[in-house]
């Protein structure tokens, strides 16, 4: 046993009743009772334990005067404990002694730890009564001494400071009984094994009084890890703490940093994903399937769903009825009945009419985001499961089993997590569930694309853009400076181009909205596809223009080719006139 395992608290109480009751002084024949106080690292001894008591001739080193007295299995409760110790009438002649201690646990066979510093034993260790003696250190009875420090009774001594009885004595520090310490009733003080002196802990024991009023038990309770101030401040890593918690190194933690209230904000790391997020708490039904037209007769079903966020599932709902028989329910990872199984419980026999019955998951199972997970059902002979009609896919995020390729069974499920306003992965990508604001530029140094989701699984009511064109056409681009650069957060007042949401707003309100400082802002949602409808409005233009036009000049050929024809034909009559005028002219 380590010496570093005991704390000691020793000190002689009392002497023996026995043999001579005479005055103070007078030697005796028989033991006198030795009673001390173990304390321990963690608080005062409770137990069994094996002492060995040796009395010397000096403090610290000096000569063994007796055989050393031991002490066996000797019961320790709340730190105290008694021994009779009997070193024979030579060893105590009258000179100075000090006894010394060690002791061990009474369940070990290892070696004893020697107690320090040794106890002294005074001039009249072994009497039995000293009622007026000037020093009874260590008497039975000593109601009257002026010092007696260890006495089992020292009622009106000036000093017992540790004496088992001192009722009215002046000092006594650690006294079992003292109905009036120094004239005031013990009631009147506050319990304590030891006293202080500034902000200092004056022996190896750390009390309630300390933990409550002593900045420095926090430093000797956490071996300097910790250090707080007066004031409140705690410091990890220094000393000298400027803030309210000043942490000086690293931090671990293992699933959220809340932030002064969880619904204002919070910071958690999805181990699964290796995502941090910042966002916000939330509680409630994450996801659902709560159409239904049937409910079959089968003995086993199952459902899979993909996890909206990521967070602790907490709850499950499911919908049966029609007599239902009690259920086993199993949540399991994966889109499959056989997935390793994260949970599992009992439900109950379902009622005649549709019935939501409730699995609650203690301890609730961490999920993630994007990640899908089974709920599986069995109860024999039948379940009386609801799932939908199938007309349609129900739910999209999961299928149901043993029933039809578009049938799912009407579920719910409850998580409490994080609600994401700020996803940074482990490489380095970042999602922002939000609106931006940038106060300078951003750039792309790498030749990055900025990228929208636009699958046509993920849209509905798709409509062509009519009358692009004429919208652009009412449109103005102006240059412009701000009146105010600092108060828009901009850099510099160089001059800009760009348009002004006031007109904007008469052409294509969906572009503006409004701060919350009353200004509008323009924001230029599906000007791409603006642009292309109006590009292709001016083709088409161009194109019916030139059709029109190649249609006029077809029928500009056609009647030039008409004319030419009838020039033909009118050159040939004409020919003809002037032959037969020539043919006149010569009959003539």
């Amino acid at each position: 046993m380590m010496r570093s395992s005991f704390c000691f608290l020793l000190r002689t109480l009392a002497a023996t009743a026995l043999v001579l009751p005479a005055a103070a002084g007078r030697a005796a024949d028989a033991p006198f009772i030795y009673q001390g106080r173990l304390v321990l690292p963690d608080g005062p001894a409770t137990g069994v334990y094996d002492f060995v008591f040796s009395l010397h001739d000096d403090p610290t080193t000096g000569n063994q005067v007796s055989a050393s007295i031991s002490a066996e299995g000797l019961a320790v409760k709340e730190g105290l404990f008694q021994a009779a110790l009997d070193f024979g009438t030579e060893a105590l002649d009258g000179s100075a002694r000090w006894l010394e201690i060690a002791v061990r646990e009474g369940a070990s066979t290892g070696s004893f730890t020697t107690l320090s510093p040794r106890t002294p034993l005074g001039r009249a260790p072994q009497a039995i009564h000293a009622l007026k003696a000037d020093r009874a250190t260590t008497a039975v009875f000593a109601l009257e001494s002026g010092t007696a420090p260890h006495a089992l009774h020292a009622d009106h001594a000036a000093s017992a400071p540790s004496a088992a009885h001192a009722d009215h004595a002046t000092t006594a520090a650690f006294a079992l009984n003292t109905a009036a310490l120094g004239g005031l009733p013990a009631s009147a003080y506050v319990a304590s094994g030891h006293t202080h002196t500034g902000t200092d802990i004056e022996d190896e024991t750390i009390d309630a009084a300390d933990l409550t009023s002593n900045p420095a038990s926090l430093a000797r309770v956490t071996g300097g890890a910790a250090h707080a101030t007066v004031d409140g401040r705690i410091g990890l890593g220094t000393t000298s703490p400027t803030q309210t918690l000043d942490v000086r190194g690293s931090v671990a933690v293992e699933r959220s940093l809340i932030l002064k209230d969880p619904e204002l904000g919070m910071v958690s790391y999805d181990h699964e994903t290796s995502s941090l997020i910042i966002g916000r708490t939330w509680s409630g039904v994450d996801q659902e399937m709560t159409e239904f037209a049937i409910s079959p007769p089968l003995p086993e079903g199952g459902q899979s769903f993909t996890a909206g966020v990521s967070g602790d599932l907490y709850r499950i709902e499911v919908l049966r009825g029609n007599g239902g028989y009690p259920a086993q329910v199993f949540l399991r990872e994966g889109e499959s009945i056989e997935g390793t199984v994260l949970a599992s419980g009992t439900l109950p026999a379902a009622s005649a009419i549709p019935d939501w019955q409730t699995f609650e998951i203690s301890p609730p199972v961490r999920v993630s985001a994007g990640k899908k997970y089974t709920i599986h059902l069995m109860g024999a002979p039948w379940l009386q499961w609801f799932h939908s009609p199938g007309t349609v896919d129900s739910y999209p995020g999961g299928k149901g089993f043993y029933v039809g390729p578009t049938q799912d069974y009407a579920f719910r499920t409850y998580v409490r997590g994080v609600r994401p306003q700020i996803t940074i992965a482990q490489n380095g990508d970042v999602t922002i569930h939000g609106d931006l604001t940038v106060h300078g530029q951003a750039s792309r140094p790498g030749g990055g694309t900025w990228t929208t989701l636009s699958d046509s699984q993920a849209k509905t009511d798709i409509a062509p853009i009519s009358g692009a064109l004429d919208k652009i056409l009412q449109l103005r681009g102006v240059t412009y400076q701000w009146k105010d650069p600092a108060a828009v957060g901009a850099r510099n007042n160089a001059p800009l181009m760009g348009l002004v949401a006031d007109e904007v707003e008469k052409v294509l309100p969906e572009w503006v909205s409004q701060g919350p400082d009353g200004l509008r802002r323009l924001h230029t949602t599906g000007f791409p596809a603006l642009a292309v409808e109006a590009l292709r409005e001016v083709w088409l233009r161009q194109n019916g223009e030139q059709e029109r036009l190649r249609g006029e000049l077809r029928k500009l050929e056609e009647e030039n080719r008409q004319l030419e024809e009838l020039n033909e034909s009118l050159r040939t009559r004409l020919d003809r006139l002037m032959e037969l005028e020539e043919r006149l002219s010569r009959l003539e």
